[in-house]
């Protein structure tokens, strides 16, 4: 029996995710991307290297449909082990690897649109205008349709400031407006309705959830050079990525949890499955 990289622990919470977040217009699709982070795994070089990109939805199937394929490419993940490089060299391990899914659709025709723009100032200066997949798919990660959600990463499991942040989604609005919330390794992921109209209506106090980030942050940080950096416990991410739930982070099992927001004490580390 082959062994093959552990991505998914439970379907269920992986088919809840794309219920969520995957657009039923055809035009619109999901970007997802399978990473090695040596911040998982400290024998990985460093960074975060893109082992797979790959988009969902965009098809004329029902919605249900467009759920069920997009959980069957997340399954083909899930494939012989040593199969997948990082910087040339085979993958051996799989304490390193993360599922996101962006949470912010793309639209097609806009990024068709852009191509077919391209393609004839290219051709009015003499070039033949070719258009490759690669360029396509690049195009298309920057098509952003508009979109309302917004996600705040909340990057620590110390008890005193979970409840400060359960106390500051409660008096700013934001709770409820909550969508998903998943329990990452090291935090918490939280995706909420950001449209103007209902905040307005429900009364968010955004100054309040601003000012409340601007007190979070991480004191004696570094980076793999040792070099001091910036950061904070508590952000409103602007890649839209989230950990999808269901799936392996590292060994940690990614899990749908409700408000407030209430660590898990114990997870039993994931192991190489055979096929």
């Amino acid at each position: 029996m082959a062994q093959v990289y552990p991505v998914v622990w439970d379907r269920a919470q992986v088919r809840t995710f794309f219920d969520l977040f995957l657009p039923s217009n055809p035009g619109m699709v999901l970007s997802c991307m399978l990473a090695a982070r040596q911040k998982y795994d400290a024998s990985l070089p460093p960074g975060t290297h893109n082992i797979r990109r790959f988009f969902v939805g965009g098809t004329a199937s029902s919605q249900a449909g467009q759920i069920d394929n997009a959980c069957v490419a997340v399954d083909q993940l899930e494939c012989r082990l040593g199969a997948y490089c990082v910087k040339g060299a085979p993958l051996h391990s799989t304490s390193g690897l993360v599922l996101y899914g962006n949470i912010q659709p793309l639209s097609v025709e806009l990024a068709m649109a852009t191509c077919w723009q391209n393609s004839i100032v290219h051709s009015n200066c003499g070039d033949r205008g070719r258009l490759t997949l690669g360029d396509f798919n690049h195009v298309l990660e920057s098509s952003r349709a508009p979109h309302k959600l917004r996600m705040l990463d909340v990057d620590t499991k110390d008890t005193q400031q979970l409840a400060d942040t359960n106390a500051l989604l409660e008096r700013t609005g934001v709770a409820a407006r909550v969508l998903l919330a998943t329990e990452t390794k090291n935090g918490f992921h939280v995706v909420y309705d950001g449209s103007k109209a209902k905040c307005s209506a429900q009364g968010i106090d955004h100054k309040a959830l601003h000012d409340f980030m601007e007190t979070t942050a991480v004191v004696g940080k570094v980076n793999v050079n040792g070099q001091p950096v910036a950061d904070n416990w508590l952000s409103i991410s602007k890649s839209g990525m989230v950990v999808i739930p269901g799936t392996l982070q590292g060994t940690w099992r990614v899990r749908i949890t409700k408000l407030p927001l209430t660590p898990l004490v114990l997870d039993t580390p994931a192991t190489v499955r055979q096929n």
